[in-house]
């Protein structure tokens, strides 16, 4: 785990942290699982639209 690991997830989901513009970076992937109940699956594909990066799904899976 990485220090502050949580304060930093806090910044990417709401907007604090710039990313780089998705034609100026490398392929970028998010992978979710659709039972998250601590990043829901809606605000995931929110952030990963929100960044160019393609989103893989995992079914009934949630962090755990």
């Amino acid at each position: 785990m990485v220090p502050d690991s949580g304060a930093i997830a806090t910044d990417v989901m709401t907007g604090a942290i710039e990313f780089a513009a998705a034609d100026k970076a490398a392929s970028r992937l998010v992978v979710a699982g659709d039972s998250d109940i601590f990043a829901p699956l809606l605000e995931t594909t929110k952030f990963a639209e929100s960044i160019g990066a393609k989103l893989a799904t995992i079914r009934g899976r949630g962090i755990g």
